[in-house]
């Protein structure tokens, strides 16, 4: 008689179900309403401009939350499997987080949200993998801009101490309950309310966030209050060069 503990393969393979399951219904929800308007635009409804308006923002907006999930699981994948290349480089941080707030005060123009930004010219240089740090900074902001509502703000904002750079987004938005907070940075993981189930969303971007800045040897951290808004701070270290200078 053989006995063999497969706890490890069962806990494995259960999960394996439920990420299938996860990617599924992400994939489905936003091409059935892509195929409902598409089919609607082409009969009599598609007369109609004001329908016609909104499915074409309901089609691109669906269009970006495809491509968002796509892109952000092939990232998670990459990561996982070891895959995933890190091609550091000298970056002006400054320039970097300007480019990704103008993206961020697009999208928020169509809720009317005051989007502000504090970014000293003078940030000093990091070495980083510029666009894997510009996804994690980008999937902070979408956030921000996704969950506040119309007329809240949005702020990107970033400091630099003798150790370490800061960077901080901070919103006026629903907010994330206490026993929330330590699960948003599991994949697929939403809150179980209501309002967060009326926003569309797929749970990777937060997970994705994490994971680059720890492969960069930061950390990100998050500060809520349910109802009033939420701050997520990035800390990156600095070049040992750099913290000598300092000194």
């Amino acid at each position: 008689v053989v006995m063999r503990d497969i706890s490890k393969e069962s806990l494995a393979e259960e999960a394996r179900g439920d990420f299938i399951a996860h990617v599924s219904h992400e994939l489905k929800s936003p091409l059935n309403t892509l195929a409902l308007y598409s089919e609607a635009l082409q009969g009599d409804q598609g007369q109609d401009e004001a329908f016609r308006v909104d499915a074409y923002n309901v089609i691109h907006d669906e269009t970006e939350r495809l491509a968002s999930l796509v892109d952000n699981l092939l990232n998670i994948t990459k990561i996982e499997v070891g895959n995933l290349k890190i091609e550091k480089q000298r970056v002006r941080l400054h320039d970097l987080l300007h480019d990704a707030f103008d993206q961020a005060t697009y999208r928020g123009k169509t809720k009317n949200l005051r989007l502000k930004s504090n970014l000293p010219p003078e940030l000093s240089a990091v070495t980083v993998d510029k666009e894997l740090l510009r996804i994690a900074i980008n999937n902070l902001l979408v956030n921000a801009v996704k969950y506040t509502p119309a007329n809240g703000g949005v702020l990107l904002a970033a400091v630099e101490t003798d150790a370490a750079i800061e960077i901080r987004v901070t919103d006026t938005g629903i907010g994330i309950a206490p026993e929330d907070q330590d699960k948003i940075f599991d994949k697929f993981y939403r809150a179980d309310t209501d309002t967060v189930r009326g926003i569309g969303g797929h749970g990777l971007g937060l997970s994705l966030a994490r994971e680059i800045i720890e492969l960069h040897g930061g950390t990100l951290t998050v500060r809520s209050v349910l109802g009033k808004g939420s701050e997520f701070l990035i800390s990156l270290r600095k070049d040992r060069g750099l913290v000598r200078q300092a000194i």
